[in-house]
């Protein structure tokens, strides 16, 4: 079993235990508490990777328009048994010769991104077995020598260095500037219709000195915690800068691919369509307070910024910062992956969660995503099959299915 995520199914798979009671959790608590030592190293950390790429999908109008061009080409398969060819764009997406980068190395860039913040540079250093640079480092802390190390070293750098790698050469090294600007800049450029070309466009904007000093001076008011930096700049940056610059290049508002899927062809996928209808109806400012209480150890301001955010934009705050602690909890209550596939157990989640008094949270009327799970896995595997059966020049069905 090889973790990953499933675009085209919405399905997780992770290639690790979970603990057995999780099968009737309605909501994993690894949510609330990712970097508990309970849990071990390996099953968080593969979990938080490949759920970010969920949530990504979430809020990404780009990469939902590839998952419903793949769609497309199953649905034609299934009508009359012809293969479509490839769209451009997916082809367009993972180019090897992509300069400065391909796309699909920024979203593995943007997934790696996260799970570094999550779990922290010197766990991934230990997991991974890197030897830790030397730099102005603290024994019990980390610094941006350690984050910048990570985010471009690794057995996997090929598939997330070179994006990480090229916004902070454009950067002039400049850390900070580099990692508080990054989440904004990658999540705008995935609601474009060419993030790379976006990315390229948008570092060119930001890099002046007023953006510069804004964010510099923004990041001493917070004492360079950068949970409550990001906080800070969110508005400016996205509403400012950004969202004109991706109306410039692509045309419409910024575009999360939540509302995307709600139209043809994915608003028929068994598990992404009525995926689609549960996160619309998820009230993330409402759940906020539920979520996010007083005294649960942040500092006031940070704490109601949080929330604030969360109701006034909810969807945008907090899949744009999903390493937000707070937003990454909501994020895994309201919208967790609708399937997980553990090395031992499947969890599914509830089609609409309810909180019970005194019971916690639960299902509403004990209903899940699981029935459409084993249906679609066969389509999607029909029609992968078909895929290399076709690159091998075989006759489709010579595969037994």
């Amino acid at each position: 079993m090889n973790s990953r995520f499933d675009f085209l199914t919405g399905i997780v798979h992770v290639d690790a235990d979970a603990p057995a009671d999780w099968v009737e959790e309605p909501v994993l608590p690894v949510w609330a508490r990712l970097n508990d030592p309970a849990w071990g190293d390996r099953l968080p950390r593969l979990l938080i990777h490949e759920t970010v790429h969920f949530w990504q999908l979430l809020g990404s109008g780009y990469l939902t328009r590839l998952v419903a061009d793949e769609w497309q080409r199953l649905l034609a398969l299934e009508a009359d048994g012809t293969l479509l060819a490839e769209s451009a764009r997916v082809a367009a997406h993972r180019d090897p010769t992509a300069v400065p980068f391909a796309a699909d190395e920024l979203v593995e860039a943007w997934c790696r991104y996260w799970d570094v913040h999550i779990r922290g540079p010197l766990r991934v250093m230990a997991e991974e077995h890197l030897e830790r640079p030397e730099g102005p480092t603290r024994p019990e802390a980390y610094s941006h020598t350690d984050y910048d190390f990570v985010m471009t070293h690794g057995p996997l750098e090929q598939l997330y260095a070179r994006p990480y790698r090229w916004l902070l050469d454009r950067t002039g090294g400049d850390s900070l500037i580099c990692n508080a600007l990054f989440p904004f800049v990658v999540f705008t450029a995935f609601a474009s219709d060419e993030p790379v070309t976006f990315v390229r466009e948008a570092m060119g904007r930001l890099l002046t000195d007023d953006v510069i000093a804004f964010v510099r001076r923004a990041a001493a008011e917070q004492r360079y915690l950068i949970n409550q930096v990001w906080l800070a700049i969110a508005e400016t940056v996205l509403q400012q800068h950004l969202g004109p610059l991706l109306v410039e290049l692509s045309g419409p508002s910024l575009m999360v691919g939540s509302e995307l899927v709600c139209e043809p062809p994915l608003s028929v996928h068994p598990l992404l369509g009525p995926y689609a209808v549960k996160a619309a109806k998820s009230n993330f400012g409402l759940w906020a307070a539920y979520f996010y209480p007083a005294g649960a150890g942040d500092s006031p301001a940070y704490a109601s910024e949080l929330s604030r955010l969360a109701r006034e934009g909810p969807v945008i705050a907090q899949l744009c910062m999903p390493g937000q602690p707070w937003y990454r909890l909501t994020l895994g209550a309201l919208v967790p992956p609708p399937v997980i596939r553990f090395r031992n157990l499947t969890w599914s989640a509830p089609v609409e969660l309810e909180v019970g008094i005194p019971h916690g949270y639960r299902a509403k009327d004990g209903e899940t995503f699981a029935p459409a799970v084993e249906a679609l896995e066969r389509r999607a595997r029909y029609f992968r099959y078909a895929q290399e059966e076709v690159a091998l020049g075989l006759p489709i069905g010579t595969f037994p299915r």
